[in-house]
């Protein structure tokens, strides 16, 4: 039997407990509402996102399907598309021309810094029909699919200048899903190409190739990409002596965006837009370099002549850059050696270029 001091101190430590319980509760309660709060607030963006891109393709009276809870354009083969190819058709062409100015517009021009923020990437999928299930068959459609994805993408890059078309480019990613989604039997509406958004909200992980730590400063870790390019900016274009090298500064107005260098070797009797999987270091892909990161990194899907058609149409004319030469911008320096060009930034990462590939410093 409990006498009145050890009951009382039992009243008391039950008393402490339930206390604790009943903060706990209320933490919780207040992070849920938190987070509700934020959810609401990525879905009402993401609507406004849909709504308008919906709008203006809608205006500009361009056919496409849009899912309105995604925001997926599904575009037919029948319009980009022969049977069984992974090249574009005159229509695919003209329409590519017709509908992509007015998706980069609505992005880069129509959206708030804010909203654009919540739009990490565009997937370009292509998708294939399931013709019978074999292995067979999974790799035929596979490979189709990516090509056409790829094909999409490469034809982009090649358009004429249109305005933010460098942060355009730069969002887009190729990606082949075969007859993976495809319906059972064969239905010419799994032959299509899709540009999907992929929101911030959606990466919850990240890689580690991806970010980039500053141990230095002690601050937050920033993507190797952080933001969008801006529109407005020059650019200072310069290749080597045998034309076999070209390279670019970008050099944005806005001083919270670094300079960058991107490089890539010239080669005119072949053009084959790298695999996504191994980026694998050849002849077509470019290299880019940003000042303020430890970090480079290759850019499979940007090659070849894309980056000259970018620059040409955003400088009068290139500098040729001589054997031993220098030039500089922001905090890159780039020279040109008797075989190749290096490419220094003022963190003493770099990376040199030559008709042989790339070698970059870590």
């Amino acid at each position: 039997m409990l006498d009145e001091n050890e009951f009382s101190e039992h009243e008391s430590e039950s008393s402490t407990w339930i206390a604790l319980a009943d903060l706990m509760t209320g933490l919780m309660a207040i992070f849920l509402v938190m987070c509700m709060i934020i959810m609401t607030n990525q879905d009402r963006t993401r609507v406004l996102i849909i709504q308008s891109v919906e709008k203006a393709m809608k205006e500009q009276g361009i056919p496409v399907e849009i899912d309105p809870k995604t925001g997926d354009i599904s575009i037919a083969e029948s319009i980009l598309f022969p049977y069984a190819s992974a090249q574009l058709s005159p229509q695919g062409q003209y329409f590519l021309e017709e509908f992509i100015p007015v998706y980069s517009k609505v992005l880069f021009n129509d959206l708030s810094p804010e909203q654009l923020e919540q739009v990490s990437r565009i997937v370009v999928e292509g998708h294939g029909s399931r013709d019978n299930n074999t292995s067979a068959d999974y790799a035929k459609n596979m490979t189709l699919s990516l090509n056409r994805a790829n094909a999409v993408v490469q034809y982009v890059n090649n358009m004429q200048y249109f305005p933010a078309k460098l942060p355009f480019l730069l969002k887009l990613t190729p990606v082949g899903r075969g007859n993976i989604d495809a319906k059972d039997y064969d239905d010419a509406s799994d032959r299509k190409v899709v540009f999907k958004f992929q929101f911030a909200s959606e990466l919850f992980n990240t890689t580690k190739d991806e970010l980039v730590h500053s141990e230095k400063n002690n601050t937050k870790s920033t993507s190797i990409f952080p933001k969008p390019l801006p529109v407005s900016g020059t650019v200072r274009t310069f290749h080597s002596p045998a034309e076999s090298i070209f390279c670019g500064f970008f050099i944005p107005s806005d001083e919270n965006i670094p300079t960058s260098v991107r490089c890539y070797i010239r080669d005119e009797y072949k053009f084959n837009l790298p695999r996504l999987t191994d980026c694998p270091v050849q002849k077509n892909v470019s290299f880019t370099l940003w000042d303020d990161i430890a970090e480079t990194q290759i850019r499979c899907n940007v090659a070849d002549k894309v980056e000259q058609t970018i620059f040409a149409n955003r400088n009068n004319k290139q500098q040729v850059l001589g054997y031993g030469e220098k030039i500089k911008a922001g905090g890159i320096e780039c020279w040109s050696r008797g075989i190749g060009m290096t490419c220094t930034n003022s963190k003493g990462k770099s990376f040199s270029i030559d008709g042989n590939g790339i070698n970059r410093t870590q």
